[in-house]
Order: C-alpha cells, then sequence, then structure tokens
C-alpha cells in the first residue's frame, strides 16, 4: 500500500514511518507542504496518487493554540478540510488523527466516553479538531477519524520520558492526579491504524491501550518499572491558571473495535512495561 503521511516529523508520524515497513511511506513535514495550502496539498496528492493519507499534522499542544488560535484553526481545521477534499478527489482513503480534548470531561453517566458521545470541548485545541472531524466527514467519503488520547513512545519527549529523566536527575516531579486519560503506545497506535486501512469499514474510532489511569497513576508506574522507585513524586490537582483548559475524566473506550468484534488493544500497564524496558532510553 501507497501511503502518504502528513506531519511526519511529529511523535506518531515518525513511529508510522518506522512500523509501516512492507508498505510505501511518503512523509511529508511542514516543510514540504503547508496543509494549509489547498492547492499545494491537491497537487502533492495528485502526483502521488496514494492508496492513503494520514493527516498527523497538528498543533497539539494546548497552551499554543490557546494563545495562537489562528494557526491552531489553520493546521488543525483547515489543514483537515484540503486534505479531505483531495483525498476525496483522487479516491484515496483519509485518516484523521484526532484527541480526547474532542470532550469535556464532565457531566457524563459513564466512566468513558465511545465514539457516539456527543463533543463538548473545552479549549481552542479541542474545538479546532472537532471542526477537522466535521470536515473530514463532511468531504471524505473514505475516512477514518481516530481519536487517541495521551501518547508515549520515543522520537519526542513525553510525560512519561520526561518523568523517568526528571527522576534520573533527582528532580522533584509534580503531576496532576485529577486527570484521568487512556495512556496509548504510539506503537500499538501506529499498528492499529494500519489495521484499518486494511478494511473499508469508515468512520470514527476510538483507539488507546486499554485501561486508565490519573497522570499521576502513570508516572508512577512508569517510575517503578525504570527503575526508579524512590523518586520523589508531588501528586497536585490540576491548575489552569494562565492555560488552556483540560478535561479532567476523558478516558476514551475503543467501543467501535467491541461492537464490531475487532482485536482490542492491550492493556496499558504491558504496552509500557515493554516500552520502557525495550526502548526508553532517557
Amino acid at each position: 500500500m501507497k501511503i502518504v503521511i502528513f506531519g511526519a516529523t511529529g511523535l506518531l508520524g515518525k513511529e508510522l514511518l518506522r512500523r509501516l515497513e512492507e508498505d510505501e511511506v511518503i512523509p511529508l513535514s511542514s516543510r514540504d507542504v503547508n496543509v494549509e495550502d489547498s492547492k499545494k496539498v491537491l497537487d502533492a496528492i495528485k502526483q502521488i496518487e496514494p492508496d492513503a493519507v494520514i493527516n498527523c499534522a497538528a498543533i497539539a499542544n494546548p497552551d499554543i493554540c490557546e494563545k495562537q488560535p489562528k494557526l491552531a484553526y489553520g493546521v488543525n481545521t483547515i489543514g483537515a478540510r484540503n486534505i479531505a477534499v483531495a483525498c476525496q478527489y483522487t479516491g484515496c482513503k483519509d485518516v484523521y488523527i484526532s484527541t480526547d480534548h474532542v470532550f469535556g470531561g464532565y457531566n457524563r453517566c459513564d466512566n468513558y466516553y465511545t465514539e457516539f458521545d456527543i463533543t463538548s470541548p473545552l479549549n481552542v485545541y479541542g474545538k479546532s479538531k472537532v471542526m477537522g472531524e466535521r470536515f473530514t466527514r463532511e468531504l471524505s467519503d473514505k475516512y477514518f477519524i481516530v481519536r487517541t488520547s495521551i501518547l508515549f513512545g520515543i522520537h519526542r519527549d513525553t510525560l512519561v520520558t520526561r518523568s523517568i529523566k526528571q527522576a534520573k536527575r533527582g528532580e522533584t516531579i509534580i503531576v496532576p492526579k485529577d486527570q484521568i486519560v487512556s495512556p496509548t503506545y504510539i506503537k500499538d497506535l501506529s499498528f492499529m491504524i494500519r489495521n484499518l486501512l486494511e478494511g473499508e469499514e469508515y468512520g470514527v474510532y476510538h483507539l488507546t491501550n486499554r485501561g486508565e489511569c490519573s497522570r499521576y497513576e502513570l508516572v508512577k508506574e512508569a517510575l517503578y518499572i525504570a527503575g526508579y522507585k524512590d523518586a520523589n513524586i508531588v501528586p497536585v490537582a490540576s491548575d489552569f491558571s494562565g492555560k488552556a483548559k483540560r478535561p479532567l475524566n476523558v478516558v476514551l473506550r475503543n467501543y467501535m473495535l467491541e461492537i464490531m468484534d475487532k482485536p482490542l488493544p492491550r492493556d496499558w500497564h504491558e504496552a509500557l512495561k515493554e516500552f520502557i524496558e525495550e526502548e526508553c532510553i532517557c
């Protein structure tokens, strides 16, 4: 399969390049093609003629999005629109990488969100991704919208790798105890995305490792596995003063995979252990 990856220099983009060894993968960074430029996006996809496009291009830092909404909507929303139009024009599959921040994390009947729950973003980042999802659905017939949650892996610092580095330096690690998430290993996410591309069961999917935890619990587990059992970890309540508001409880359930009898991802504990023991160089 010939696959174009926009945002190929990011955390997930680099992992997809690494894992999709049996495919012909064409990586495109913002230097190669600005996703906000509809003509350049269309020209690139027409020239390459891929079977699928994976849109990892994003402004994913909520605080940057809050301070620079024009940039956030330009990349996360208009970029998604341009890619969806180009995919529809050329007939290829469109994978849009979205986020748990499309939900607000409040007033829920269940302890998780499924693909059928109504979006309710709290910040510009989430709003820009909701609009990116909408353009993807409305403008492309062959689409997969992939919502995922707090990622860990190599290629770039994440909460897991930053915390291990802090423990190694003997620093105090301050972590929110009230943000409940679905940790996701980028290796597993890459394979789940590739599995979707094998079929034509288009729609919205939550793709995370199974289970849930607070950010504090994730860091505590990571440091235990890494051998820093005596690290000084301080759990605190979230303080959004001067920052973009984050959803406090935003566990994603892989419900579409369940109801379609698809293989479910492994538990986050198992994935974290493999990452730290086999790949993490901190």
